[in-house]
C-alpha cells in the first residue's frame, strides 16, 4: 500500500493571512491555525499529516530568539498534527549550514543541532520521521546518525524517511541520486526519496536512478511546477488534476509515500487520494537484496560486480613520502597523493595513518575532510583501533569500507557496531584465535565461520568482504595459486572476496609483471577487490582488460577536467589547469616571475570563469568551484598588488528570510576581485539596508530571498531604499526568485546563482565607470 503525504504548508499558512516571522512559533501562538490546516489535509484523504517543524532546530530559531524552546516549539508541533487522528511524521528539515569540507560547521556541530530538536520525540513520539529538503549528504548523515543515537539511548524504534532536493541531476553539493540510494541504504533508514525540487516530470528520473541502488521504499513529494508571479502574489499554475496526472508513473516504481510540495493546497493531496484509489499497485515490490555491494562518495558509486581497485598509496609502509607526511602532518601533501590515485585510476582510497609518533586520530580526521575537498573518493578506513575507525567514518560523507576485523578480536563487536551506526562495509580476514590457516580447507572453514559472524552481527551479506590472506610466493605453506582456489572456492558460495597484492613478490625481480600476471588469475577466478597500487600502470591495465572481457564497467568515476580552449603547455594555461583539477598551483610562482602582475591577475580571472562555466553545465558542484574560488583567493593574497576595487557591495537576506546559505556563496566567489563587501545578514529591514549604504556609500545592494513568503518582501524593500538611494543599484537571487520576478519588483539586476553574479555585479560596476 502507498501512503499519501499531505502538501504544501507555506502557502497555506500564507492563505490563512496570519502575521509571523518564525512559522514554527505558530505552535505555540497560533495552535487552532496549524491544527485546522492539518485537519484541511487529513479531510482530503492525506494518510500522514507532517508536523510543523521542519526548521526548528536550535540553528534556525536562534535567529528568532527562540533557541530556548526547541523542544517545546517541537513538542507542540507533534501534538498537535495527532489530532487529525492521523499518522504523524515528524520534520525535520536542514540548519542553513553545511558540514565540514563544504562549510564551517563540524560533525560533532552538526549532530548535536540535530540531537536537540530530535529530543522532542522522547516525550511525544510520532509515527515517522522525516528529514527533508537535504542538498548536503553530510549534514543529513549527521542528523540521521543522531537519531539512531536516540532510539538506542530511548530503546525507541521509528521509521526513518530521508528525502533530498536536486538543483539538476545532481544536488547543490553534487550528490547523485545513485550516491542518495547507496548511503542511505547503508544507514538503515527505511524509505528514500526527492521532494521540493521541481514538478513531477522533473524528478521521476532521478527517483528511478535511486531505486537500482536501494533496498527500501521510496518517497516523493514535488512541487507544483515552479513559481509565478501574477499580480502581487506568487503563484503556481499546476492544477490539482494535472499534478495528479503527472504522479501516475510513480506508481511503476517501489514507492512507498507519495505527496506535493511547495505550491500545493489540500486539493492536491484530495488528487492523489482518488489517483491511488483508482490504481492496482502492480509493483509492491518486497524489498530487494543486492548480491554485489556498493561502496560510494557523495557523487560516485563503485560496486564489487565491476570489480574494484583500492589505491594502498596512503600507508606509512607504502611510501616514505607518505610517511613523513604523517610525521609532520602535513595534509596538503597527503591529499596530493589522494588525488594522484584517483586520477590513475583507484576507486577506492585506503587510509592507514599508523605512524609512529603522529597524533593518529587527528590525522585521521583531517585527511579524510580535507581529502574530500581535492577529490570525489570512496574511503577505506585501514585500522584496528575503533577511535580511529570512528573518526574517519564520522567525517566521510559516504558509504565506505573497514579494512579489517577478524574472528575472536576484543575489537570486533565494537568494530561491527560502528560499520552499523555509520553505514560501512567491512573487510575480514581469515585469522582465529590470531592464527593464521595453513590450508585451503581450513582458509575456506574459517572464512565460512566469519562470513556467518559479521552476517549474525547485523551485518548485510552485500557489505561482506573476505580477504583469504596473500602470502610472498615461497614462504608459506598456502601458495598464491593456493590463494586463487581459495577465491574461486568463496566466489562459488557467493562470498565475495579482498586481497592485498603487494606481498605477493616481495623481495623478487620484475614485482610489477608478476602482481599483473597474480591478479589477472584472482580476478578470473571471482576476487571482488585488490589493495594494490593505483601507480602501477600495469595493474590498472589489467583490471580495465578484465572488466572489458566480462562486460563489467565501472558505475562512475570523475576524471581529469581537460579544456579544449586552453592551450596546458603555456604556463598560463599550466595554471588553468591546476586550479580547476585542485591540484597545488605549482604554476604561480614561474608564471609571476615571467609576466606583470596584471597578467597574472587575468590569467586566475580566467581559471574562475572557466570554472563557472564548468558549474553551469554540472561537470563541477559547489564544493568543486569553492575550492577554486579558494585557491584564486590565495594567490591573490601573495601578490604584492593584490586585485583591488573601490567599489563597495553592501549583502543581506530580505527582511523575514533566515536562509542565507547563497548569499554567503555568492560574497565568496566575488572575494578574489577586491570588493569591499559587507554583509548585513539575514532578515534585514529595508531601513537597515538604506542606513548602511548610504553610510558606505554602496555602489550595490544584493539581496536574497529564498521562499515563496518571503520573496513578497522584495519588492517594497527595493522601492523603499531607491526612494532613499535613487543611484544605488540592487540586484536579486534566490531559489524562488526568476529574472521576470526581479525585473518586476524594480530590481537592477538578477542572478540565478553565485557564478552568474560575478558577470552581473562586474557589468553594473563597469557601466558606474564609465
Amino acid at each position: 500500500m502507498i501512503k499519501i503525504f499531505d502538501g504544501g504548508f507555506g502557502s497555506q499558512l500564507i492563505s490563512k493571512s496570519i502575521c509571523f516571522e518564525c512559522p514554527e512559533e505558530l505552535n505555540l501562538t497560533q495552535a487552532e491555525v496549524i491544527k485546522q490546516i492539518h485537519k484541511e489535509y487529513a479531510d482530503n484523504g492525506a494518510d500522514i499529516i507532517t508536523t510543523n517543524t521542519f526548521g526548528a532546530n536550535p540553528l534556525k530559531l536562534k535567529s528568532y530568539d527562540l533557541e530556548d524552546k526547541v523542544i517545546e516549539i517541537n513538542v507542540a508541533g507533534i501534538n498537535l498534527a495527532k489530532t487529525t487522528g492521523k499518522e504523524t511524521a515528524f520534520s525535520v528539515g536542514p540548519t542553513g549550514e553545511f558540514v565540514k569540507p563544504v562549510g564551517d560547521v563540524s560533525f560533532e556541530e552538526m549532530y548535536e543541532i540535530f540531537y536537540r530538536q530530535l529530543e522532542a520525540i522522547t516525550i511525544s513520539q510520532p509515527d515517522y520521521i522525516i528529514f527533508e529538503t537535504f542538498s548536503d549528504i553530510a549534514e543529513l548523515r549527521a542528523g540521521i546518525i543522531a537519531l539512531k543515537d536516540i532510539f538506542k539511548k530511548h530503546t525507541i524504534k521509528i521509521p526513518i524517511l530521508a528525502s533530498m532536493t536536486y538543483d539538476s541531476i545532481y544536488t547543490l553539493t553534487g550528490v547523485s541520486p545513485a550516491a542518495q540510494g547507496v548511503i542511505l541504504d547503508a544507514l538503515g533508514v527505511d524509505a528514500i526519496g526527492i521532494n521540493c525540487s521541481k514538478g513531477p516530470k522533473d524528478i521521476l528520473e532521478l527517483l528511478a536512478e535511486i531505486e537500482k541502488y536501494t533496498s527500501v521504499k521510496l518517497i516523493a513529494q514535488p512541487n507544483a511546477g515552479m513559481p509565478e508571479i501574477v499580480g502581487e502574489d506568487v503563484v503556481y499554475s499546476m492544477s490539482a488534476s494535472e499534478f495528479a496526472n503527472q504522479m501516475k508513473p510513480y506508481f511503476e516504481l517501489n514507492m512507498g509515500y507519495i505527496g506535493s510540495c511547495c505550491g500545493s493546497t489540500p486539493e492536491f493531496t484530495k488528487e492523489l487520494r482518488r489517483l491511488a484509489d483508482s490504481i492496482e499497485v502492480k509493483n509492491n515490490k518486497e524489498n530487494k537484496t543486492n548480491s554485489h555491494g556498493y561502496l560510494a562518495s557523495k557523487g560516485k558509486v563503485v560496486s564489487s560486480e565491476a570489480f574494484i581497485l583500492i589505491g594502498e598509496a596512503i600507508n606509512p609502509h607504502a611510501r616514505k613520502s607518505v610517511k613523513q607526511y604523517m610525521e609532520e602532518f602535513d595534509i596538503k601533501g597527503l591529499t596530493s597523493v589522494i588525488s594522484e590515485q584517483c586520477l590513475k585510476g583507484a576507486d577506492v582510497i585506503d587510509i592507514n595513518v599508523n605512524a609512529e609518533g603522529a597524533d593518529k586520530k587527528a590525522l585521521a580526521r583531517e585527511l579524510v575532510i580535507s581529502g574530500q575537498l581535492n577529490s570525489d573518493f570512496v574511503l577505506c578506513i585501514d585500522s584496528k583501533e575503533p577511535e580511529i575507525i570512528e573518526e574517519a567514518l564520522k567525517n566521510y560523507a559516504g558509504k565506505a569500507l573497514i579494512n579489517s576485523v577478524a574472528l575472536d578480536e576484543k575489537e570486533l563487536r565494537e568494530i561491527l557496531l560502528l560499520a552499523k551506526k555509520y553505514g560501512a562495509s567491512v573487510i575480514g580476514l581469515c585469522i582465529e584465535n590470531e592464527i593464521l590457516p595453513t590450508t585451503i580447507a581450513e582458509t575456506v572453514e574459517i572464512a565460512e565461520k566469519l562470513q556467518s559472524r559479521l552476517l549474525s552481527e547485523g551485518i548485510k551479506a552485500e557489505d561482506i568482504y573476505i580477504d583469504p590472506l596473500l602470502f610472498t610466493n615461497k614462504t608459506y605453506s598456502i601458495s598464491p595459486l593456493d590463494t586463487v582456489e581459495i577465491v574461486r572456492q568463496l566466489s562459488n558460495k557467493g562470498i565475495k572476496t579482498s586481497l592485498g597484492l603487494s606481498n605477493v613478490s616481495y623481495g623478487m625481480k620484475n614485482r610489477d609483471r608478476l602482481n599483473q600476471t597474480l591478479l589477472s588469475m584472482l580476478i578470473g577466478s571471482g576476487l571482488s577487490m585488490v589493495i594494490a597500487s593505483a601507480s602501477s600502470k600495469g595493474i590498472v591495465e589489467t583490471i580495465e582488460s578484465a572488466q572489458i572481457l566480462m562486460g563489467k564497467e565501472k558505475l562512475s568515476n570523475k576524471t581529469y577536467i581537460e579544456l579544449e580552449d586552453i592551450n596546458k603547455l603555456t604556463i598560463e594555461g599550466e595554471l588553468i589547469y591546476q586550479l580547476i583539477n585542485k591540484e597545488e598551483p605549482t604554476a604561480f610562482d614561474s608564471l609571476l616571475a615571467e609576466k606583470t602582475e596584471q597578467e597574472v591577475i587575468n590569467t586566475m580571472l580566467i581559471a574562475l570563469d572557466k570554472a563557472g562555466r564548468l558549474y553551469d553545465e554540472k561537470i563541477i558542484f559547489l564544493p568543486d568551484m569553492m575550492q577554486v574560488v579558494e585557491k584564486v583567493q590565495g594567490l591573490f593574497d601573495r601578490l604584492e598588488n593584490k586585485a583591488k576595487s573601490s567599489h563597495t557591495l553592501v549583502f543581506g537576506t530580505v527582511y523575514g528570510d533566515i536562509h542565507d546559505i547563497g548569499k554567503n556563496i555568492v560574497k565568496s566567489v566575488l572575494k578574489p576581485f577586491g570588493y569591499n563587501i559587507i554583509d548585513l545578514g539575514k532578515s534585514v529591514t529595508k531601513e537597515a539596508f538604506a542606513i548602511k549604504a548610504k553610510e558606505v556609500n554602496a555602489d550595490i545592494i544584493g539581496i536574497s530571498a529564498l521562499m515563496t513568503t518571503t520573496m513578497v518582501n522584495l519588492e517594497p524593500t527595493i522601492e523603499y531604499i531607491k526612494s532613499e538611494l535613487p543611484n544605488v543599484k540592487i540586484i536579486v537571487g534566490g531559489a524562488v526568485v526568476t529574472e521576470d520576478y526581479a525585473r518586476k519588483v524594480g530590481a537592477d539586476g538578477y542572478s540565478k546563482d553565485a557564478i552568474k553574479a560575478i558577470g552581473l555585479v562586474k557589468s553594473l560596476t563597469e557601466v558606474d565607470e564609465k
